[in-house]
């Protein structure tokens, strides 16, 4: 047993010699992020009225529950890229920059004409800008720990529309009896806990060569769990541009939590 412990022992310092040896300190000022999630808004009905909804003849939504009603509790997938820039490299580094990302659901739609699910499919559509700033913890890794630990917040701004199954804006007659355009604008914040683990030193060879030829400086796995609370709203905006300043719509709720995974490149 002690020499299987030893053995143990002496592959492990191995592979942190041989990490530390091909992982070295490329200078790098910049990080692009490509990541994947699936996402469901479980709060999206929490405001009556929002979104393919139907009414009676006395204005009251004929679903409690629309959004689920019409797209199921299914997660969809959500793809997001974020560039940033670091600020400052010491103890961790310290980076700001933006993310763009894109979301869609399907369902049925609510006919027209009968305030009623109708053949028809509805589709929904998310496209979150956000704010961010990150922590990465990666004082170690030229010292062989491929393990970056990283922390990561900042405001979002989501652009939401419905649309019909030609893929206009869909329209909603409301108890005012007024057109509605399902489109609009919410924001919030999120906070993010994740791991980078650095794969460079898997084939260091092919690491160096795409530093040469690309500039990156390392690539890197990322996994983390993302909790957005995004429920405030200047939110009419652009259904305010849209419609000259006309009453505001209710804003909808797409707070979500949700693992992500993806791929960062350092350059």
């Amino acid at each position: 047993m002690r020499r299987i412990s030893l053995v143990t022992l002496a592959l492990l310092g191995g592979l942190a010699a041989r990490a530390r040896a091909e992982t070295p300190d490329r200078p790098h000022e910049w990080n692009a992020e490509f990541r994947f999630s699936t996402v469901y808004y479980p709060d999206a009905d929490e405001t009556p009225g929002v979104g393919p909804v139907g009414y009676t003849a006395g204005g009251v939504p004929k679903s409690s529950s629309p959004f689920k009603a019409i797209y199921g509790s299914k997660h969809r997938l959500l793809s997001q890229l974020e560039v940033d820039r670091d600020l400052w490299q010491g103890f961790g580094s310290l980076a700001v920059g933006g993310s763009i990302g894109y979301a869609e659901f399907y369902g049925h739609g609510i006919s027209a004409a009968t305030l009623e699910q109708g053949g028809a499919t509805s589709s929904f559509h998310v496209l979150p800008l956000k704010l961010l700033a990150t922590y990465r913890f990666d004082p170690f890794v030229p010292q062989g720990v491929p393990i970056v630990p990283f922390v990561r917040g900042g405001l979002d701004w989501v652009v939401y529309w419905n649309a019909m199954q030609s893929g206009q804006i869909s329209f909603l007659p409301p108890a005012s009896q007024a057109d509605m355009p399902a489109l609009g604008l919410t924001t919030g914040v999120e906070g993010t806990v994740g791991l980078a683990l650095v794969l460079d030193w898997i084939d260091p060879d092919l690491a160096h060569d795409i530093y040469d030829d690309l500039g990156i400086a390392r690539t890197s796995f990322v996994l983390a769990y993302t909790d957005q609370i995004i429920e405030n709203g200047p939110g009419n905006v652009i259904h305010a541009i849209r419609t000259g300043g006309a009453a505001p719509i209710p804003v909808i709720d797409l707070s979500a939590r949700y693992f992500e995974f993806g791929l960062d490149f350092a350059f």
